[in-house]
């Protein structure tokens, strides 16, 4: 399965508001296993937002996070263009 990936790298000094975004393509079966992979920081805590996404936070424990948003598998096609904004 492809996923449109939002990872938001958060910096204690700057908040959500200065959040650094990005957008990448992800190929596959396993979206959380792939987060725990390729993460920079150890993954803390997986959740999923109302709409169904998943959220995955990794973290280096001193402030420096980063969020990672996946569409919910059954609606990623349909909804990878309302995956513009942070609504974590």
């Amino acid at each position: 399965m492809q996923y449109d990936v939002l990872i938001e790298n958060i910096n204690p000094c700057g908040g959500e508001k200065h959040a650094i975004r990005t957008f990448q393509k992800v190929e596959t079966d396993d979206p959380v296993e792939w987060v725990k992979k390729s993460a920079k920081f150890p993954v803390i805590d997986t959740s999923r937002n109302p709409r169904g996404d998943i959220i995955v936070v990794s973290a280096n424990g001193r402030g420096i996070s980063t969020a990672i948003r996946l569409p919910d598998k059954l609606h990623a096609k349909s909804r990878t263009s309302q995956l513009r904004g942070p609504a974590f």
